[in-house]
Order: structure tokens, then C-alpha cells, then sequence
């Protein structure tokens, strides 16, 4: 079972660097790429994560699509 995962995994990973042509870098720079890669989109996971809802709020409230008198919106943001 667990070799049947790794060789899915493999071929995913053999999927990806063809699609992004990785395969023809050198080992640091495929480390490199991956990184800022992995950096990016946890960037974005967590913008989307703290701000998204929020403005998906505020959205709805400024075009009439929720009642705002219901909805509480706060403007003030955690503190860390």
C-alpha cells in the first residue's frame, strides 16, 4: 500500500517538472524554483485566509445581496 502511494507520488512529482520543464535544471536550482513556488502559494493561502472573507462581506453588503442591518462587519483586524 504504501509503495503503491510512493510511486503515485513519484509520478505526480515526474508530472510536474515535466509540465514546468524543472527537469532540466541543475539540483539547486530545482530547489531554488520549488521554494519560491511553495513560498507563493502560501502567501497567497493565507491572504486569502485572513482577508478574503472579510471583503466577500463586505461585497455582499455593498451590493444588497445580504442585508447589512443583519450583518456585523468588523474593521478592525486581529493584532498579532
Amino acid at each position: 500500500m504504501l509503495e503503491k502511494i510512493m510511486k503515485i507520488l513519484s509520478n505526480w512529482y515526474l508530472q510536474y517538472e515535466l509540465v514546468t520543464c524543472i527537469y532540466v535544471f541543475e539540483p539547486w536550482e530545482k530547489k531554488l524554483l520549488n521554494g519560491l513556488i511553495v513560498l507563493i502559494i502560501s502567501l497567497v493561502a493565507y491572504s486569502s485566509y485572513v482577508y478574503l472573507p472579510h471583503y466577500t462581506m463586505s461585497l455582499l453588503t455593498h451590493m444588497n445581496i445580504l442585508d447589512s442591518e443583519n450583518v456585523v462587519v468588523d474593521y478592525r483586524y486581529a493584532e498579532s
